[in-house]
């Protein structure tokens, strides 16, 4: 996997996806493919609850070459995504 998505679910889905999508258009160009992007809403099991998936959090971000941060008004207010930072920065 090439990034690991961070960002906020209470900002713009919107604006997100077009964040992203642009994004990816300019490295793909560099690379020459898409990146492989892990996304927690489409890659997280959603029958683990919050405890499971905080334990579960380090072997994800470990997976990924980068961090991605989608860094929109809320982001840095969240708990879970000061989490993924900071498990990060720790690996």
């Amino acid at each position: 996997v090439d990034f690991y998505a961070v960002h906020s679910w209470h900002d713009s889905g919107p604006d997100k996806q077009a964040a992203l999508g642009t994004w990816a258009e300019r490295w793909a160009s560099k690379h020459g493919r898409l990146p492989v992007v892990w996304l927690d809403a489409m890659c997280a099991d959603p029958s683990l609850s919050p405890h499971e998936q905080l334990h579960h959090m380090p072997v994800y971000l470990a997976k990924c070459r980068r961090l991605l941060l989608l860094a929109g008004p809320t982001v840095a207010d969240r708990l879970w995504s000061v989490c993924e930072l900071y498990t990060w920065l720790s690996l």
